[in-house]
């Protein structure tokens, strides 16, 4: 199952839905606690479970040879930081094939 949002009702920032599946909160609100996932499992849902909908999964969502080299280099190790410090995540680079399309 692939992450995603409900945009444009919600942003489509994928750390919001990231952080949401790790802690299931909505505005200090905690909702169906037991459907809390890993920090592990919610990025593999927006980026290998993600490539896998759209049948790109021999060429996208993770980096490996033979795939494609699309990829973000981001603010913060996501996979230590707190939940609430994924959702604030920033994209410092976004390279598509190989190419730096944006930089900040």
């Amino acid at each position: 199952m692939g992450g995603s949002s409900d945009a444009p009702i919600e942003k489509v920032n994928p750390f919001l839905g990231i952080h949401a599946l790790m802690t299931r909160e909505d505005k200090g609100a905690v909702y169906n606690p037991e459907q809390i996932i890993s920090r592990f499992d919610a990025f593999k849902m927006y980026t290998v479970e993600a490539a896998k909908i759209v049948y790109r999964e021999q060429v996208q969502g993770k980096i490996a040879e033979g795939y494609f080299a699309d990829f973000i280099v981001l603010d913060r190790d996501v996979m230590t930081v707190s939940p609430d410090e994924v959702k604030e995540t920033k994209v410092l680079k976004t390279v598509i094939d190989g190419e730096i399309v944006f930089e900040m």
